[in-house]
């Protein structure tokens, strides 16, 4: 599981990275800079959706690995006596076959969906910078071709 909170925080780490450069790529007015913080930016996109793609593949394996190797009879409450002969195995003075409620089940949380939900959202940042710097690469050239006519234009009268 510490493995999966590494890969989330590089995930992170790149994802705040690349935010920032696209932000400078926004900013710029120089077409050259504004490619090749674009550039950057998808790279370190990129990184972050694998980084938090691992994470939440590994995270559930990694989880349901750590629930079927805890034992029946393990001592969960730390009373000394193994789960599977103790009556009360929360430890809360009342025995197990007295309590309301079924058997624990184990869910994801809030955490969980959103991070699919940002990986979801870094793929789709993604895939908008990449068609965004080709669109600005078209404007350039076509800028580029429109000023090399009026110089041309001015050259000749």
């Amino acid at each position: 599981l510490r493995g999966a909170a590494a890969l989330v925080i590089i995930g992170l780490i790149f994802d705040f990275f690349g935010t920032f450069l696209t932000g400078l790529g926004l900013r710029s007015t120089d077409p050259n800079k504004k490619y090749k913080y674009y550039r950057v930016a998808i790279y370190a996109l990129i990184l972050s959706l694998i980084a938090l793609l691992l994470a939440a593949i590994i995270y559930p394996v990694q989880f349901s690995k750590d629930l079927a190797n805890d034992s029946a009879d393990a001592d969960d409450d730390g009373d000394g006596v193994p789960d599977d002969e103790d009556e009360d195995d929360d430890n809360d003075g009342i025995d197990d076959d007295d309590e309301a409620g079924g058997a624990r089940t184990y869910t994801f949380g809030f955490g969980y969906g959103a991070t699919w939900g940002s990986i979801i959202l870094i793929f789709a940042s993604v895939v908008l910078l990449i068609c965004d710097r080709e669109s600005e690469e078209i404007f350039y050239k076509e800028r580029q071709v429109e000023e090399e006519e009026e110089e041309e234009e001015n050259g000749e009268a």
